[in-house]
């Protein structure tokens, strides 16, 4: 009879933590990194005509730069060659989230890489450069909060922040690179950000740590930590078995400055 009963103790304390954590899953979502490609439609873009490069920048004979630079992403070099795909970007949710009783939980955010680069050489006066957008040094953090519409999913709010800086590079290969003073740029929210308990689709498995680079140098420099269950751009508000496939979605510092981005996908 007490064989019995430490038999079933502890067949009770194995079947605890599957039940605690089936539960917290359905109402957390876990703190980790989420992946973005820049879209290559030309809809990226800086226009400098409000803030423009001064003259003399180039070279002594330079004037005032007042055109529109267009972007496009540049793959992150990452500890195992091509294993974050077509990423550009990543943004780190620092702490999981727990739902309340109306379905909001909230988490800080904080960008981690952006590669970004001229689609086109810029013209000058002094010869033609191409430019490089990245970021600097430590990073704002602002707060997101997450609101689950669904069973699946539901749209996130999240005004970003980040701290940047321009390279331009001479496309000749003679001359050193130059460098704009770091650049604040901080995006409004965007209500249409939707978000999906992470699909089981090719391309959007659960990703563990990866080493990245954050510098833009090509060198992969820093650990971060996976993909949770959470998937950023994704449509999982609609209560159906498999999440609706993910459009890109801009983000606009201002009239002159506009960041569209999707989810990427790894292994496509």
């Amino acid at each position: 009879m007490r064989r019995v009963l430490w038999l079933g103790l502890i067949a009770a304390l194995i079947a605890l933590p599957v039940a605690v954590i089936g539960a917290a899953g359905d109402g957390v979502v876990y703190k980790g990194i989420d992946l973005f490609h820049t879209s290559n439609s030309l809809s990226s873009f800086m226009d400098f005509s409000t803030q423009p490069i001064p003259a003399g920048f180039f070279c002594r004979t330079s004037q005032a730069f007042t055109e529109v630079v267009h972007w496009r992403g540049v793959p992150v070099a990452t500890g195992i060659r091509g294993e974050l795909g077509s990423t550009d970007t990543i943004v780190e949710r620092l702490d999981d989230g727990v739902f309340n009783k109306k379905g909001v939980a909230t988490t800080r955010v904080q960008f981690r890489v952006l590669q970004l680069e001229s689609v086109t050489p810029i013209k000058t006066a002094c010869g033609s450069f191409n430019v490089r957008v990245m970021l600097d040094g430590a990073q704002p953090i602002t707060r997101m909060e997450i609101v689950r519409q669904g069973k699946n999913g539901g749209h996130f709010l999240a005004p970003l922040a980040l701290r940047a800086k321009f390279v331009f590079t001479p496309v000749s290969g003679n001359g050193r690179q130059l460098e704009l003073p770091p650049h604040e740029i901080r995006f409004p929210v965007n209500p249409r950000f939707t978000w999906a308990f992470r699909p089981g689709l090719k391309g959007m498995e659960k990703k563990g740590g990866v080493l990245v680079d954050t510098n833009f140098d090509s060198i992969p420099d820093t650990f971060l930590s996976g993909t949770s269950n959470f998937a950023a751009g994704w449509n999982g508000s609609l209560n159906k078995s498999e999440s609706c496939p993910p459009v890109d979605e801009c983000h606009s510092h201002d009239p002159n400055c506009m960041h569209c981005i999707g989810p990427a996908l790894v292994g496509h």
